[in-house]
């Protein structure tokens, strides 16, 4: 019993006029009496009755149509949700951040994919960029929005912003008021950093802006989150030293402030494994092509 073989059937049963099926088939009469035929012979029962002027539907036909018809239906949606799966329309996707894109950034990415894609399953998982690597060489995830430095190997990766550093200081800090302040303003000052287990270049490239400014730093607390380090600041452990953008770092009792030394930005980008970029990621890598992000905290501004 093949597809084909059922449409005919149906067409036939809803005319009972083999010529007019034919028509509406946009095939022959003959090819329509033979396909019912060989239906007939592999169903072992005679599907319409025929007589010189007219035909009707037997017993069997009657008890066949419904199901042919829903087993069309069935096939012509499975046709359709593999159709969409691969365009990337419906499936998982498994997406993981770091910390500071999840303010901003990412519900940006994420409202302007769902307003296309919505019957697609997000999977969301703030991680550090060392977790989402690793993550991606297993494929536990299949898109990271990490701070990497470097081209990885086997990976794939697009710049999406650019991010700072910043001193985030406490409400009650003599220099809070001021929109800014240089590194070497920090010399005396107990200072919280990012954990080097997390992210060694991170770590070791501010630790460096330290010394490049004159003095080494006092380091009173490791933190590898931006709102722990946000609260750790507004107890007044210390002056955390974080990435990121001024409305991703704010909190209550902190300030932002921006550093007047000449560092260079952090790219924030997307990366992926290569070779191994589903179709839903492929379309979540196509909304994020027609998105920019400006200025300190990014926007999402229509291409």
């Amino acid at each position: 019993m093949e597809l084909r073989q059922l449409s005919c059937f149906i067409v036939v049963a809803e005319e009972l006029n083999f010529r007019r099926a034919a028509e509406r088939l946009h095939i022959s009469q003959p090819h329509v009496t033979r396909m019912i035929q060989a239906l007939e012979e592999d169903l072992g029962a005679p599907l319409f009755t025929r007589t010189r002027r007219r035909i009707s539907l037997a017993p069997a036909g009657q008890e066949l149509l419904g199901g042919a018809r829903d087993i069309l239906a069935r096939a012509r949606a499975a046709k359709m949700q593999a159709q969409r799966a691969a365009a990337g329309e419906v499936g998982i996707l498994e997406l993981a951040f770091v910390s500071t894109a999840g303010v901003v950034l990412m519900p940006a990415l994420v409202r302007a994919f769902r307003t296309q894609f919505p019957d697609v399953s997000l999977s969301l998982t703030a991680m550090t960029t060392l977790e989402q690597l690793q993550a991606l060489r297993e494929d536990r995830i299949q898109i990271g929005l990490l701070r990497i430095i470097t081209d990885e190997p086997g990976l794939e990766r697009r710049i999406v912003c650019e991010e700072r550093l910043y001193a985030i200081v406490p409400d009650g800090h003599p220099r809070a008021e001021q929109p800014s302040i240089r590194i070497r303003d920090l010399r005396d000052e107990p200072l919280i950093v990012y954990p080097r287990a997390d992210g060694p270049v991170v770590y070791d490239r501010i630790i460096d802006h330290c010394r490049y400014a004159g003095f080494e730093p006092s380091i009173v607390q490791e933190c590898g989150h931006n709102q722990g380090m946000t609260g750790l600041v507004a107890a007044e452990v210390g002056i955390a030293l974080a990435i990121g953008t001024p409305l991703s770092l704010a909190g209550n009792g902190v300030r932002v402030l921006n550093l007047t030394d000449d560092i260079p930005s952090w790219p924030l980008s997307l990366a992926w494994r290569v070779g191994r970029q589903s179709a839903t990621a492929t379309a979540f890598l196509n909304v994020a092509d027609g998105m920019r992000f400006e200025g300190d905290a990014p926007m999402v501004v229509p291409q």
